[in-house]
């Protein structure tokens, strides 16, 4: 049986759930099997027939600066992780030719995705894009994370001239 079986339980066996994380199974004796009826003992654990792996990004958003065919910025990143049960395959793109990111997929629980700036010739301006993270096995599929790139003339603060000096 895997986690997406459906069953019913025999006549002997009843389930009483007791809470979201926890299932009650109790089974009564058949007479013929044992000679005697009554209650067997009930075992109580720790079930969840809906897991489901849980996509978690954090930060949920980057941003980026550069001058116009400058340097690029240097490489930012957010973790990815599986805050559900079972094991997350994800896989990630993006919606602009300016940036990268790696890996673009994998299968662990736990990852640290790099972002990379790859195009400062744009023009002068603010450009948005979104990294998008889609996993079949996690039922909060797709997440994002927004990624902000400012091209501008002006230096980062505390670089520039030092005139008079």
């Amino acid at each position: 049986m895997d986690d997406n079986s459906l069953w019913s339980a025999p006549d002997f066996l009843s389930t009483n759930p007791s809470s979201a994380d926890f299932l009650k199974i109790s089974s009564t004796s058949p007479a013929a099997t044992s000679g005697r009826g009554g209650e067997w003992p009930s075992y109580m654990g720790a079930f969840n027939p809906f897991s489901e792996a849980n996509i978690s990004v954090s930060p949920g958003s980057l941003g980026f600066s550069a001058q116009p065919n400058g340097t690029p910025p240097e490489s930012k990143s957010f973790t990815l992780q599986n805050t559900g049960a079972g094991v997350l395959e994800w896989s990630i793109s993006d919606n602009a030719g300016w940036l990268s990111v790696d890996p673009v997929s994998g299968s662990s629980n736990s990852q640290v995705i790099s972002v990379y700036i790859n195009d400062t010739s744009l023009p002068v301006g603010e450009y948005d894009a979104v990294i998008t993270i889609t996993s079949s096995s996690a039922g909060n599929s797709p997440q994002t994370v927004s990624v902000s790139y400012k091209i501008d003339n002006n230096p980062p603060a505390g670089i520039g001239d030092l005139d008079g000096y």
